[in-house]
């Protein structure tokens, strides 16, 4: 007779579909019973938003009814509601707001109103909010804002206005005027050409963050503004080709200055006011800073307190950037995209006091320990993704003592050696270890004996999408403080007799786990105790695997697992996914379970009714009748849970 599966009664209680929606008691939104105060309406088809939330309780804090069909709200839909702190309502087709709409919602802190129709925001629209701290607006149609919008949000901290129709930054400045409050003002993507075309002073003296990423500003000329606060100014892909000289006296305080794919030379910066600036963003501009170096150097040196250099696509040759280090003192240097197939003989060498630096897609074919200039005592951050990496030689890494963060995903490695990541740090100084080391993308097949010999602090380890086959005995040794290893979308599904059969033993530490989306080459095989060893782990991610992989496999081991995600498990030629008695056994601890989706081609008909299409139905557990099982609690994935398309009320 089969027995029961082994899970907690309250696992049970919980609901993974429209049809097990009674649960809760409500039919168009999610009440996760994990995170009180939350409702999730999203993605529902909602028409009619007032009639879907009635039932709420008035205790509900945070409400996302994002991606419905809404037009418009209601007066007072919202009024039961008045402890409400968060509400989404962002991907509708929401066009105007009607005065009353959002009545009684005094403690509303976030609303989101981002990528509907709206043309206007009327100076009653939003009355009721005055404890709104941050609004979002992207994504209409605005052209304009009534100089009283914002009258009622005295205490507005941001505004988010990118992708409307704005031409005039003072009508923006005008309905913002008395927010002493606004720190960062979002205007990228409008229609501006002229911040401070006067003939009045535009004023903004509470500002830190302006964005105006991806106008119409050709030429900048701040004179006629007052931003004493200003910390932070975005001008990138702006067609800028001219700088008022006085421009930056407006923003005496400037501390980042993007400028990113305008054609504007360098020269425009010479002798500008800029004593505070620390981080200079000159990335993909026309000229290139390499057409000139020995001006830019004039620039750098001329701004005594900068310390970040973003000069992506610069074209700055490794046998230059010796002259870029001796005419800064940068801490952080970002050179993606520069074409650097060979760094070798000291190229770092004149940036001693670098913690970061950006190597991301340079073509970088060749790396020599020899690069680094002897050492690069403070290097912390190190990016070498997506560039063309075969392999590399022992020690390469040696001399950067502080590294705790190595990036080598998306390259050509193909085998990593005994002694390549040897000499890190002195085993006595652990703080100073590795802690991130990311490897996915590359063409890592198997992973030697000590592949990771001296990583003793490593953190976060990540070999994804390598076609990885082989997991050796011993190929984890050493790495007794991991506590994340991703090796989703491998091959590691064709275990032989040479493969180690518990290869995750030594990962006491070990808190995540990600085997999701392997290759199923037949025949699919894995030893029943390939989970030993890993008591303490907490997240076990095996979605999108054939359903023959859970025939033997035991999850016994997993004492303390939390959360375990089989959804998309798929038939195979050794059988269907089945919920086989005893499966989850010895998982007490289990708070999270997913099984959407991966019930519908192994069980649909033996345990269950069909349901809508798209959505989990309830499943009928043996021994238990029918029953709901499974709560997914992640905002993004919710919707995927309990379905998507259905006709709100009203529709």
């Amino acid at each position: 007779m089969p027995q029961p599966l082994a899970l907690p009664l309250w696992l049970l209680a919980a609901a993974a579909c429209a049809r097990c929606a009674g649960a809760f008691g409500f039919t168009w939104c999610l009440l996760p019973y994990e995170l009180p105060g939350y409702a999730s309406c999203a993605g529902r088809g909602i028409t009619q938003l007032g009639p879907a939330i009635a039932p709420l309780p008035n205790s509900t804090l945070w409400l996302n009814a994002s991606q419905n069909a809404l037009q418009g709200l209601a007066p007072a839909t919202f009024a039961h509601l008045p402890r409400l702190r968060e509400l989404r309502l962002d991907r509708n087709r929401i066009r105007a707001l009607q005065t009353g709409a959002f009545q009684g919602l005094r403690e509303l802190e976030l609303l989101d109103l981002s990528q509907n129709r709206l043309a206007a925001l009327g100076p009653t629209a939003l009355a009721e909010l005055t404890g709104l701290r941050v609004l979002l607006l992207g994504g209409n149609a605005l052209a304009a804002l009534h100089p009283t919008a914002l009258a009622a949000q005295p205490g507005l901290q941001e505004l988010h206005l990118p992708h409307n129709q704005l031409s005039r930054l003072q009508e923006v400045a005008t309905a913002a005027g008395k927010l002493a409050n606004l720190s960062i003002l979002d205007l990228d993507s409008n229609r501006i050409s002229a911040p401070c075309p006067g003939p009045g002073l535009l004023s903004m003296p509470f500002l830190r963050d302006l964005n105006l990423r991806n106008n119409s500003i050709a030429w900048l000329d701040l004179a006629r503004c007052s931003l004493p606060s200003l910390r932070s100014l975005n001008l990138t892909r702006n067609n800028m080709s001219r700088l008022a000289a006085g421009s930056f006296r407006a923003a005496p305080g400037l501390e980042k200055l993007s400028l990113d794919e305008n054609p504007l030379s360098i020269s425009h910066l010479l002798g500008l006011p800029l004593p505070n600036l620390t981080a200079l963003h000159w990335s993909s501009m026309r000229p290139a800073l390499d057409s000139d170096l020995g001006l830019a150097c004039q620039v750098l040196e001329s701004l005594p307190a900068l310390t970040s250099l973003d000069i992506k696509h610069s074209k700055v040759p490794p046998s230059r950037l010796a002259q870029l280090g001796a005419c800064t003192n940068l801490t952080w240097l970002d050179l993606s995209t520069t074409p650097l197939s060979r760094l070798q003989e000291g190229v770092f060498r004149s940036f001693p006091r670098l913690e970061s630096l950006l190597l991301d897609k340079c073509k970088v074919q060749e790396l020599k320990q020899s690069a680094w200039g002897g050492s690069l005592p403070r290097l912390r951050v190190l990016v070498l993704r997506r560039n063309h990496l075969t392999k590399l030689e022992d020690g390469v890494f040696r001399p950067l003592s502080a590294l705790t963060h190595l990036d080598l995903s998306r390259n050509r490695l193909t085998y990593l050696y005994k002694g390549t990541f040897l000499g890190m740090a002195s085993l006595r100084t652990l703080l100073h270890h590795l802690h991130t080391l990311l490897l996915s993308g590359n063409r890592i097949l198997t992973l030697q004996k000590w592949a990771f010999k001296g990583l003793t602090s490593l953190r976060h380890l990540s070999l994804a999408q390598n076609g990885l086959y082989k997991l050796s005995q011993g190929s984890f040794l050493g790495l007794k403080a991991l506590e994340t290893l991703d090796l989703s979308r491998n091959r590691l599904l064709a275990y032989d007799k040479y493969d180690s059969p518990a290869p995750f033993a030594g990962l006491p530490a070990l808190r995540g786990l990600d085997l999701s989306s392997q290759e199923a080459r037949p025949p699919v095989r894995l030893p029943s105790q390939l989970f030993q060893g890993l008591g303490n782990l907490q997240e076990l991610n095996l979605r999108d695997n054939p359903g023959g992989v859970f025939l033997n496999l035991s999850l016994a081991p997993l004492t303390g697992l939390l959360s375990l995600d089989l959804s998309d498990i798929y038939p195979s030629r050794e059988g269907l996914f089945s919920l086989r008695p005893g499966l989850f056994r010895g998982l007490g601890s289990l708070r999270w379970l997913r099984l959407d989706v991966a019930l519908a081609a192994g069980e649909r008909a033996a345990q269950r009714e069909p349901g809508p299409a798209g959505r989990p139905a309830c499943v009928a557990l043996p021994g238990r009748g029918r029953e709901p099982l499974g709560l997914l609690l992640r905002e993004h994935l919710v919707p995927e849970l309990v379905g998507g398309g259905a006709e709100g009320p009203g529709g």
